[in-house]
């Protein structure tokens, strides 16, 4: 696995995303392959707009990790290729990195139980969660109409969507074998 050539792809996927201009979609659970060739490719795990509707992200994809073996997503490999991670391409909420002290800021909002969304440097981020085989995880952030925020990049993740991800990334090896 070239872990800079996924890492690429995930910047590709994210820059195509934001061009589009096109906010308030559904997330997208897909499995990263790369090809015999080395080409890195998206494979879109099958969840319905209903489904996203009915929990949280990371409750939805680890109800996907449940029923791998029962829906065919070992289908989703072309013989040859191998399964390199698993990633979900989302939108949420992410403060403005123009404050002093942003973070200190944000911590404290958070632990007073307020929502991210009502904080008043709140910005629309598109983001990009991936885990790969190797253990590692990744998060890309992008603020709507570029607002810039603290960490567009971020290595070794955790979280529920990275735990969610990595479930569900064993569960497709399992049925890729």
């Amino acid at each position: 696995m070239n872990a800079v050539a996924v890492n690429d792809a995930l910047r590709r996927r994210l820059d195509e995303d934001v061009a589009r201009d096109v906010w308030d979609e559904e997330p997208t659970l897909a499995l990263i392959i790369e090809s015999a060739a080395g080409d890195i490719a998206f494979a879109d795990v099958p969840v319905t707009s209903r489904t996203w509707g009915m929990a949280e992200p990371f409750q939805i994809i680890r109800l996907a990790a449940l029923f791998t073996s029962e829906v065919g997503w070992g289908d989703l490999l072309n013989p040859g290729d191998s399964l390199v991670g698993a990633v979900l391409f989302s939108e949420g909420w992410g403060v403005s990195s123009s404050a002093p002290d942003a973070a200190t800021a944000l911590m404290a909002w958070t632990q007073a139980g307020k929502r991210l969304v009502d904080h008043p440097l709140a910005v629309e981020v598109k983001m990009v969660s991936a885990v790969l085989v190797d253990g590692s995880s990744v998060m890309l952030t992008y603020g709507r109409r570029g607002v810039e925020l603290p960490d567009t990049k971020q290595a070794n993740v955790e979280g529920r969507i990275p735990d969610a991800l990595r479930e569900a990334l064993s569960a497709f090896q399992e049925v890729a074998a």
